[in-house]
């Protein structure tokens, strides 16, 4: 069976609500190729998307209280019926939500076949009864997609699953520099270096007034360096209210939105990226600036702290509730400038084989091998 017989792939994600921003290109490249692509969710994207998507019913869960917004979306076992009604000949479930269980029931239904997509090694061990879950599923499904070598790490070694069913395909990859430099845009240099960079919604969960009172920590001490801010949103106004009260309208400069086909130029610009996010899955901006070989300060409760930024190796791990904690960082590339050119050249080398081009080969390979006739 090859790629253009109308193969059948039904994505299951829980949630688009964080955007399509990766999996837009997959989506559209797989289709180009001949594959019919349907994802399903119980929360749509935002944005406009060209191609199938399925809402199913669901219902979103918070944890925690305050700005987080950390939480489950938990997916209708009427995803079973939906699934069967539009007949995949591979499912890929993401994570280990109930609607990979859902996803499960339709594959034995049905003799389809069954991946489960693991993005990144969890952050925190994993308690027993969480882990013998997972150990189920990927037990009763034909296999995981790997997005890192942490997240196989995570399944061979901490869920005990057989190498032989861990396929290692980095999907959610970032875009290559060239798609983020379509758009040129003028800039100025910064009067100042070394330039931090933030890219991201100035939003509750993004915690940006940490990296305000960071920089006021450090500028106190005589310290001298640039943030720039890039990205909108109903936090704007209060943050530039801070800035100023904090004494920092010559350090910190507020860019406003900017498209994304010009992003490149503005990670291209800076020397250190910083997101000190209260809650990220896997931040996008994070993988950006590292395809610009940035080295990054990471929140420790982003997806990619400890996966993708390795502290002390292309970048440092915070606890955002710590402002100091974070100046401490901040100080460190400061101070020792070698450290942006040793650490980003770490970035460079970690993203140097993910492409998405490449990726897309071992999907639809994959693909090609798990269908009916595979």
């Amino acid at each position: 069976m090859s790629v253009g017989d109308d193969t059948r792939l039904a994505i299951v994600v829980p949630t688009l609500l964080p955007g399509l921003r990766y999996w837009a290109p997959y989506v559209e490249m797989l289709q180009q190729q001949g594959l019919q692509v349907q994802m399903f969710t119980a929360i749509p994207p935002e944005e406009r998307v060209h191609f199938p998507i399925r809402v199913v019913k669901g219902w979103w869960i918070p944890l925690g209280t305050g700005h987080s917004t950390r939480g489950i979306t938990i997916m209708s076992p009427r995803l079973i019926a939906e699934l069967l009604r539009w007949h995949p000949d591979v499912i890929m479930a993401i994570e280990y939500s109930m609607a990979s269980v859902w996803c499960i029931l339709a594959a034995r239904m049905s003799g389809r076949r069954l991946f489960i997509y693991q993005e990144h090694r969890n952050q925190e061990e994993l308690p027993r009864m969480r882990r013998a879950y997972r150990r189920r599923i990927v037990t009763l499904a034909d296999g995981v997609i790997a997005n890192t070598l942490a997240a196989h790490d995570e399944v061979v070694q901490t869920l005990g699953i057989d190498t032989r069913k861990v396929f290692d395909i980095p999907i959610l990859t970032p875009p290559s520099q060239e798609v983020l430099r379509q758009q040129p845009v003028v800039l100025e240099s910064p009067k100042v270096r070394p330039l931090f960079l933030y890219v991201g919604q100035l939003i509750p969960r993004k915690n940006v007034k940490t990296l305000l009172e960071a920089a006021h920590v450090l500028r106190r001490q005589g310290l001298e360096f640039s943030v720039w801010l890039v990205g909108d949103g109903p936090l704007r106004q209060s943050l530039e209210v801070a800035r100023d009260r904090l004494g920092l309208r010559d350090t910190v400069r507020f860019l406003g939105p900017i498209p994304y086909s010009s992003t490149g130029f503005v990670y291209e610009l800076c020397d250190v990226f910083v997101m000190p996010t209260n809650f990220d899955y896997r931040c996008v901006a994070v993988l950006e600036a590292m395809r610009f070989a940035k080295p990054v300060i990471d929140s420790k409760l982003d997806g990619n702290a400890g996966d993708a930024v390795r502290h002390g190796d292309n970048g440092l791990v915070f606890n955002p509730a710590s402002a100091d904690e974070l100046a401490e960082s901040l100080a460190r590339f400061i101070k020792d400038q070698f450290l942006i050119q040793e650490m980003g050249g770490r970035s460079a080398q970690i993203m140097a084989d993910q492409s998405i081009t490449r990726a897309l080969a071992q999907l639809t390979h994959l693909i090609r091998a798990s269908g009916p006739e595979g």
